[in-house]
């Protein structure tokens, strides 16, 4: 479904692009349904589990990459649903809350494959202005008060935090609380994942400054089709296999 959305979705037929957006839906309401986890299958397989999966491969953070992508693709302009951003709010909390996995720092199921959809949640509203609060699953508005407003820092902020956390791991840290991975320097499991985050993380940051720099008057301004974010100059790649920034991110 993911790579599947990386390209332009406005090349299929009505048909597909409806039951895409569906299915998003459909997944949404089932996180909002468990309080912002995914569940691995319905109904739930027998398990001794204490808590649920929180990992890309498994649970919340995957359907977070899912709606990343999904978020301000052309084809899909017109069919997004409001349980979308409620999902994008109420899966962020539970990966805040529950994400640093013991497993350590990789991306199937570690601490920067956790933080990795917000770096892509962060480019896609980019440019926008905070969002109105968002509507509860049974209908009542929340309130500012009540929630943060889904907006670029608010999911930068996340992504940091967890990739900071994630030096503390094993192999890069051998003071660790971590357990070493299974395969400590491998891409989904171990150190070269961890790098790949950081780089992409630094390309994200780095455009955000040069934002900053704009507003208070130290640098020009840009054209809109210049665009200051890292999606715009192409250094943003996406979830490595998965993508998430367009065709060329699948590389």
């Amino acid at each position: 479904m993911t790579v599947l959305l990386a390209y332009d979705a406005s090349e299929y037929n009505f048909q597909s692009i409806l039951s895409i957006a569906h299915t998003i839906t459909g997944l949404c309401e089932l996180c909002i349904s468990h309080n912002g986890h995914l569940p691995m299958a319905t109904p739930p397989w027998p398990s001794s589990r204490p808590s649920p999966l929180v990992q890309i491969c498994h649970g919340t953070p995957g359907l977070l990459l899912l709606l990343a992508v999904a978020k301000g693709n052309p084809g899909l302009k017109g069919y997004e649903d409001s349980k979308w951003d409620e999902a994008m709010r109420l899966g962020s909390e539970r990966v805040w809350e529950e994400g640093l996995l013991s497993k350590g720092g990789g991306l199937c199921h570690g601490i920067t494959g956790n933080a990795w959809p917000w770096l892509l949640l962060h480019e896609k509203f980019k440019g926008e202005e905070d969002r109105k609060p968002t509507t509860l699953y049974e209908g009542e508005p929340t309130s500012t008060s009540q929630h943060e407003r889904l907006s670029a820092d608010y999911f930068l902020s996340k992504a940091l935090a967890f990739l900071l956390a994630a030096r503390e791991t094993q192999p890069s840290s051998t003071d660790s609380p971590y357990r070493m991975p299974d395969n400590p320097f491998s891409l989904f499991e171990g150190l070269a994942g961890t790098i790949c985050a950081w780089a992409e993380a630094c390309a994200v940051v780095t455009a955000r400054l040069k934002l900053l720099e704009e507003e208070k008057g130290l640098t020009p301004k840009k054209s809109h089709e210049e665009g200051n974010s890292a999606r715009n100059r192409g250094d943003i790649l996406g979830f490595p296999g998965l993508g998430g920034m367009g065709p060329h991110s699948l590389l």
